[in-house]
């Protein structure tokens, strides 16, 4: 494939299992008894998704997904073996930069990766500190 969506492909072999395993505690946390109702209430398999399990662990998805965002920004061994002639991801490029002599492209590449990884690193302490203290200050579960 010379594209660089075995890259893409090879991120979500490597680190989805990791993003079901954060979801899987917010999954369990969802009572029974809501989806046995929406059950009797006549809600098929997607009705149950999109009304019962989805509102309940939106906010942990979107925590896990900013984790495998990190995580995938900042992955250089399997990007290195798995990228197509040609393509290469900015972390990639900056480990060649680094062992090839260190210049001004690479300042500006650390710079900006590192402005990439504060961002989403920024939206998951708010998510976090949403979800862990409501407004009262009291652990929200």
């Amino acid at each position: 494939m010379t594209t660089p969506a075995v890259i893409t492909l090879g991120y979500v072999v490597r680190f989805l299992p990791f993003g079901l395993l954060l979801l899987l505690h917010a999954v369990q946390r969802v009572p029974r008894d809501t989806e046995a109702a929406a059950r009797l209430d006549g809600c098929g398999w997607l009705a149950v998704q999109r009304y019962v399990y989805w509102p309940a662990i939106a906010l942990d998805a979107g925590i896990a997904w900013l984790v495998v965002v990190i995580l995938c920004l900042t992955e250089v061994g399997a990007t290195k073996l798995i990228a197509p002639p040609g393509w290469e991801t900015t972390s990639v490029r900056a480990f060649t930069l680094m062992h090839s002599g260190v210049d001004s492209n690479l300042a500006l590449l650390a710079l900006l990766s590192t402005a990439v990884i504060l961002v989403p690193w920024a939206l998951l302490g708010g998510l976090l500190r949403r979800r862990w203290h409501g407004s009262t200050g009291r652990l929200v579960g």
